[in-house]
């Protein structure tokens, strides 16, 4: 049988990195690599797929946000899962699951799962690594991701004292002190409720990532 992993965890980029070191580990010259994404995947369409593929070559099946699967398509790899070829590799990606779902109760018993941690902290050290590169979308993201997790009122304030922080790094000496002058006028904005603290980081994502 085919080796196979699920990754859990709404981190899409840690993801992203756990399957490029699965496939360095593979490390297979013939290694043909398919995606599926789950929503849209019909077990029609997948068996077209499937009965195509070479023989020859070892492959490598990607499932992008296994949650939305078909019935159809879990239960024919509940019943087919021993069948999987000794050359084939999949993977099911899973941000979000039912505690009481049959198809995943199974996969979590018969393959290799790989748990990424939510932790807050995680986010927090993505968010300072994405605003030293000037990564928005990355910001943007470990941002959300924050607000999601923590129910803590001086998250913006704490994030905001993040950025003040990377300021002192610009050595344009005017764009600096206008960007100063710009978190305070925020910072006071959130404490007397005139703006929703989400929406005021990401207001100062964008103007100092685009600045």
């Amino acid at each position: 049988m085919g080796k196979i992993f699920s990754i859990i965890g709404n981190n899409f980029f840690e993801r992203q990195g756990i399957i490029e070191k699965i496939k360095s580990k593979i490390s297979k010259s013939t290694l043909d690599t398919f995606i599926f994404f789950s929503y849209e995947l019909s077990l029609s369409k997948f068996r077209e797929e499937i009965f195509s593929f070479s023989l020859e070559k070892a492959k490598l099946l990607i499932f992008k946000d296994a949650f939305n699967l078909s019935p159809d398509i879990k239960n024919f790899f509940i019943k087919n899962f021993n069948k999987i070829p000794q050359n084939n590799y999949i993977i099911f990606e899973i941000d979000n699951y039912l505690s009481k779902d049959i198809f995943f109760d199974f996969i979590f018993k018969n393959t290799t799962v790989l748990r990424i941690s939510n932790n807050q902290n995680n986010y927090i050290e993505m968010l300072k690594k994405s605003i030293k590169k000037r990564n928005l979308p990355l910001a943007l993201y470990s941002l959300n991701n924050l607000f999601n997790l923590t129910t803590n009122k001086n998250l913006a304030t704490q994030i905001l004292g993040i950025l003040v922080n990377e300021i002192f790094y610009i050595n344009d000496f005017l764009k600096q002190k206008k960007f100063f002058n710009y978190l305070f006028k925020l910072d006071r904005e959130i404490k007397e409720s005139l703006i929703e603290p989400k929406v005021a980081i990401e207001l100062a994502l964008v103007k100092i990532l685009n600045g």
